[in-house]
């Protein structure tokens, strides 16, 4: 089946679960991180400690969330425009 034939209601809803979960993502690598923050300063994901790079190593999961939700958002927004040109449907 081809990409622009597809509904685009399935990749719209892969993003916004994904856009979820990097904002869960970054509000677990906020609070691990204000909560270390006393034995460990700034969570770097160089710390000496494991225990220390958690936070940082938390935050960047939530980077590659929040970038798969825009790649999804994108596609699914190519999805409707191309299925609107061809005039398959809504």
């Amino acid at each position: 089946m081809k990409l622009s034939r597809m509904p685009a209601w399935p990749f719209g809803v892969a993003s916004a679960f994904a856009a979820l979960l990097a904002a869960w993502f970054w509000v677990v690598a906020a609070s691990t991180a204000s909560l270390r923050f006393g034995h460990c300063g700034p969570a770097t994901a160089d710390a000496t400690d494991e225990y220390c790079q958690v936070a940082a190593k938390v935050l960047y999961q939530s980077y590659w969330a929040a970038a798969l939700a825009i790649v999804l958002a994108v596609v699914a927004i190519w999805v409707k425009v191309r299925r609107h040109e061809h005039g398959v449907g809504a």
